[in-house]
């Protein structure tokens, strides 16, 4: 078979079929899975199988397509694209920011002891 009917060929199975992706299980549920049902009405026969792992994939082992995953550089050897910018920002009780005073720079201040954490924060 010639590349060019290969390459056909491969357009034409992305229409349907198993799409297995492997992705960190906050950005499942937080961004992911509300998108699900409209990816779902537009791809319809494609089957989704989505796994929820910190690990790197190793596509050559595995089954999977593709992986969602934060990185600060691109893995080498893959392809990468960036989706997202993404925010961290500290929240903490009143009671931590009346003792601790705010956090205006990452380098302000050192996480507290856990002795000095409600025994309720200790527990989420």
């Amino acid at each position: 078979m010639s590349c060019s009917r290969r390459c056909s060929s491969l357009r034409q199975d992305r229409s349907g079929g198993a799409l297995n992706i492997s992705t960190i299980a906050s950005f499942l549920q937080k961004w992911l899975l509300p998108r699900l049902p409209q990816f779902h009405d537009r791809h319809p026969h494609i089957e989704l199988s989505i796994h929820t792992s910190r690990d790197p994939v190793d596509f050559a082992q595995g089954d999977f397509h593709a992986a969602l995953r934060m990185s600060a550089t691109p893995t080498p050897g893959l392809y990468n694209e960036k989706l997202l910018d993404e925010w961290f920002v500290p929240v903490c009780s009143r009671e931590l920011l009346a003792r601790h005073g705010p956090v205006r720079h990452a380098g302000d201040r050192a996480p507290p002891a856990p002795e000095a954490l409600p025994a309720a924060a200790l527990l989420r």
